[in-house]
């Protein structure tokens, strides 16, 4: 509104004329500034607003700057009447399905895309469960017993001899007529498990960052990225979104293995018994896990020696059951 007073003033001034009301060159420029003022108020009306940077271009006086600050604010308002606006494509959303998202996968889990930056929700696809249990495993453990009997052909009421130490020879302080030796053996197992599932690909479905200003519809954000939508459950897709993928957000995990088995042999023991501290005499060895029977003439001490080659074999670790993914997720892009 100054811009439009200065008008008539300026020419008020030029009407009296005379020395004493003439100015500088300056003081034109400061009219010529303030007409262009009124040329930027004409630039209110919408879609004038670069017009009315041209006047505040010719306002270089500092009279004129004044009404170059007021049509800045009309180019401004006008500016503001276009609203923001979506800078891809506006889509609707199919009835039924959630979205938009788009649909990133990797070998671990995916870091969502700039453009859309808010994850929605991680899946699963591809679910690697293999038919296989781990090994049984096997340790054999030479078990040898020694008892004495105070018949013949070991009868009558037997005493054990304790085994512990091996390849000495030890006093007793028992006696008898005959021994009974064992070179029994056993295995020690391992549990067989299931090898632990696993998915090929892990999913993210990520959502836009920032919402586009479709009048109608929802804005996919430039990028590259595929717009998509999801719905839970294995379904086919909508009309205009026919990539489809499913993937699942967890699986359950059915399969057992047998029991390990394992059956030991190769242990075999040698037992010399003495009258004295010297263990040189009576002899019994086997090999046979049932045991031998075998006289002696003096049990005042004895040597138990253990050895051979034990071995095991395992059996059982068979795989039953099975691995399947659950909670399908339906996810159709376009």
């Amino acid at each position: 509104m100054r811009s439009l007073w200065l008008v008539p003033a300026a020419l008020a001034l030029v009407n009296c004329g005379g020395d004493d009301f003439s100015g500088p060159s300056g003081g034109a420029d400061a009219s010529v500034g303030g007409s262009g003022a009124t040329a930027g108020t004409g630039g209110s009306t919408a879609g004038s607003g670069g017009g009315a940077g041209v006047g505040a271009t010719a306002g270089v006086g500092a009279t004129a700057g004044s009404g170059a600050t007021g049509v800045g604010g009309a180019g401004a308002t006008a500016g503001v009447g276009g609203g923001a606006s979506c800078e891809g494509t506006c889509v609707d959303i199919p009835a039924g399905w959630q979205g938009l998202v788009t649909r990133v996968e990797g070998t671990s889990t995916p870091a969502c895309p700039s453009a859309y930056g808010i994850e929605v929700t991680k899946l699963h696809n591809g679910l690697v469960a293999p038919a296989a249990c781990s090994k049984c495993d096997c340790t054999p453990v030479c078990k040898p017993s020694i008892t004495i009997y105070s018949d013949q052909g070991c009868g009558g009421n037997g005493s054990a001899i304790p085994t512990v130490k091996l390849d000495q020879c030890t006093q007793s302080g028992v006696s008898g007529a005959s021994v009974h030796v064992v070179a029994d053996s056993e295995c020690t197992t391992t549990v067989s498990t299931p090898t632990a599932p696993s998915w090929d690909k892990e999913v993210a479905l990520c959502a836009p960052s920032v919402a586009g200003g479709c009048t109608q519809g929802t804005c996919v954000p430039k990028g590259g990225n595929p717009a998509c939508v999801y719905k839970s459950g294995d379904v086919s897709c909508p009309t205009g979104w026919e990539n489809r993928t499913l993937d699942h957000d967890d699986f359950a995990d059915s399969r057992t293995c047998s029991q390990c088995q394992c059956s030991a042999s190769g242990c075999g023991i040698d037992v010399a018994f003495g009258s004295g501290a010297m263990c040189n005499a009576g002899n019994c060895a086997t090999g046979d896990p049932n045991g031998k029977c075998c006289s002696i003439a003096a049990t005042a001490s004895y040597n138990a020696h253990v050895g051979g080659a034990p071995s095991c074999q395992s059996a059982g670790g068979n795989l039953t059951g099975a691995a399947t993914p659950t909670g399908p997720v339906t996810v159709c892009c376009r």
